[in-house]
């Protein structure tokens, strides 16, 4: 509105001396944003606004405030919420064992009349997780791009907080065959691991030799491999992965 009052104003001036021109929007449209990284389901979303009797908190945008004067909050009489941070990544159906959660990116377009370019911010998602900070969870605007990181290992707390968290589905499918009790497709609750989904199945038969894994990688292709069954692994580690769908 900031960019479209000085070229109207500036048209106007040809008409009128002095022209002060007052903008409102009256309905927005939907935000085009694109998650990447390590997610389940990266890719370009559109989320919309909603009408709701809630005003926008100021404090949501104060990464963006504090790093450009530019970007303001709205006004406390607009009776749209924005979609947020954590709506755009329960989008893409959970993360992988590697999300970095700590170190967030989000990158923004600055608008024209501000000098134009594009501002980004890193965000600590895990302090909203776990203390409950929505500072972080901040408003997203069209054109946001959204990354999360790859850690080097495993960030098997991260992980845990995030599977108990509403931001993954709530259940997962998974594929068993072989040398089981029970064979096929089976539905578990988020977080299971691999020796406990076999033993909610009843086990193992006996004679049983080593567990062959496969995993759908994000790129289409597949990744296998060979573990020992051995049950005092610990949760979370590659010789008990933590399942995913598929």
């Amino acid at each position: 509105t900031k960019d479209l009052k000085i070229i109207l104003e500036k048209e106007f001036s040809e008409y009128i001396y002095d022209p002060d021109i007052n903008l409102s929007v009256a309905l927005y449209r939907p935000l085009s944003i694109t998650l990447r990284g390590e997610v389940n389901k990266p890719g370009l979303y559109q989320i919309s606004p909603l009408l709701s009797d809630s005003t926008i908190s100021k404090k949501s945008n104060s990464f963006w405030d504090s790093r450009n004067s530019s970007v303001k909050t709205m006004s406390n009489s607009n009776p749209y919420s924005f979609p947020k941070l954590f709506e755009a990544i329960k989008l893409g159906e959970g993360i992988t064992s590697y999300a970095d959660l700590k170190n967030i990116q989000v990158t923004r377009n600055i608008a024209s009349s501000s000098g134009g370019g594009k501002i980004r911010t890193t965000i600590n998602l895990i302090s909203l997780l776990q203390n409950g900070d929505q500072n972080v969870n901040i408003d997203l605007r069209d054109g946001d791009d959204i990354y999360i990181p790859k850690s080097t290992k495993i960030l098997l707390d991260q992980l845990i907080e995030f599977n108990k968290s509403n931001l993954t589905p709530d259940e997962i499918e998974v594929f068993i065959n072989g040398n089981v009790k029970k064979i096929g497709r089976v539905t578990f609750k988020q977080g299971i691991s691999l020796f406990e989904a076999i033993s909610a199945v009843g086990g193992e038969n006996s004679m049983t030799g080593n567990i062959e894994f496969i995993r759908l990688n994000k790129n289409g292709t597949t990744k296998k491999k060979l573990l020992k069954l051995d049950r005092v692994s610990i949760k979370g580690t590659q010789k008990n992965p933590i399942l995913i769908s598929g």
